[in-house]
């Protein structure tokens, strides 16, 4: 069953998903729709820097394209409680066209090989990740981030705490702590929020002197109220934009800091 809704910008009724799965909207886009039937438990697209500036409606269907992972949905698998993961098994079809033939596949979602038989044997050949980031569930309890294994397509949520420090894209993890944060607060105004942790690590200029490791914090007391803290020391507190931009501006590095920068601080698109 399509779920449809009305666009407030142009005023145009777009679809923004099928049953329970949102794909064609992200949860923070719901004030963008008129939609009713609003409710827990629902799975949202995942918010993907590169797709920002996609209305409600226009998104493609898929996040994986070309055998291909994105960067901003990658996580560390090797130290991801595979404990869901494994439990749950999975089938992908392989097909030779010249044969007509096709052959259902156990899928472990890259963790381990199909087991080999007489009839078929399996080894890796080039072996990649299959596991990625994939949407946001709204729970009663907390907004959970999603994997899927590209393959089979079975899927497995997690908590922030259980997730956040996996996430291999600092822009996608910041994105992701953000809204977690003040989801969790939304229903735990009196509880500790949540905790982005950032590992810094830089050379040293001085070819006998160890790199230097610095632990970065950023927490919160509060919706929109947040702290950045390094090694103990408070450097910047504030709001969400005014926190994440000191942090930008002091951590980031790479193609990914550029475009962080370029975007935040220069306020180019």
């Amino acid at each position: 069953m399509g779920e449809n809704a009305k666009r407030i910008s142009d005023k145009k009724e777009v679809k923004i998903g099928t049953c329970v799965d949102m794909w064609n909207i992200r949860f923070d886009q719901l004030g963008e729709v008129e939609y009713e039937y609003r409710t827990d438990d629902l799975i949202w697209r995942i918010p993907m820097p590169d797709e920002d500036g996609t209305k409600p409606g226009d998104y493609q269907v898929g996040l994986v394209h070309d055998n291909y992972i994105p960067w901003q949905l990658k996580i560390d698998i090797d130290n991801l409680d595979k404990a869901p993961v494994v439990n749950t098994k999975g089938f992908f079809q392989m097909w030779d066209q010249r044969m007509g033939l096709v052959a259902s596949v156990t899928c472990h979602h890259g963790l381990k090989l199909p087991k080999s038989s007489e009839s078929a044997q399996f080894f890796w050949s080039g072996k990649k990740d299959v596991l990625h980031l994939a949407f946001l569930n709204n729970t009663s309890k907390e907004l959970l981030i999603g994997v899927q294994c590209r393959m089979c397509k079975n899927r497995w949520v997690y908590g922030w705490n259980e997730i956040g420090h996996l996430i291999k894209s600092v822009w996608m993890r910041l994105r992701l702590f953000r809204q977690c944060n003040e989801y969790w607060f939304g229903l735990h105004p009196e509880e500790t929020g949540r905790t982005f942790v950032y590992s810094d690590e830089r050379p040293s200029c001085f070819i006998h002197q160890a790199s230097e490791n610095r632990t970065v914090h950023i927490t919160s007391d509060g919706p929109d109220s947040y702290r950045l803290d390094c090694n103990g020391r408070t450097e910047k507190e504030g709001s969400w934009e005014q926190v994440r931009n000191e942090f930008i501006v002091r951590y980031m590095r790479g193609s990914e800091g550029r475009d962080m920068k370029e975007r935040y601080i220069e306020g180019k698109k």
